[in-house]
């Protein structure tokens, strides 16, 4: 299986009023509502790659740290690094640069 999805990662993971605790007044985390397919060993069985950069500046940082440390939690094989710069065109293409063959091995 692959899954090629150029993000941050979960929005409301870090801290937000989405993540609060299940059953509280804004209802259940992504993580307890989604908690059935992130343990599902055979949904990840045929998944090869989970790949996440970021820059150390970027303003999105805390969620793809945030979301990284979810997986992992779940047993997801993850490749994270983190490089200098920000949320900008530069990083991403450099990102893609390095993502794109490993698509491919």
């Amino acid at each position: 299986m692959l899954s090629d999805c150029f993000r941050s990662g979960v929005f409301g993971i870090p801290g937000r009023r989405t993540n609060s605790a299940p059953g509280s007044a804004t209802g259940p985390t992504w993580e307890a509502r989604h908690r059935e397919a992130l343990d599902n060993r055979k949904l990840k069985r045929g998944l090869k790659l989970v790949w996440f950069a970021t820059g150390k500046d970027d303003f999105l940082i805390k969620t793809s740290q945030a979301t990284v440390e979810m997986l992992k939690k779940h047993e997801f094989d993850v490749s994270y690094r983190e490089t200098e710069g920000a949320h900008t065109w530069i990083n991403w293409r450099n990102y893609l640069h390095e993502f794109a063959p490993l698509l491919f091995r």
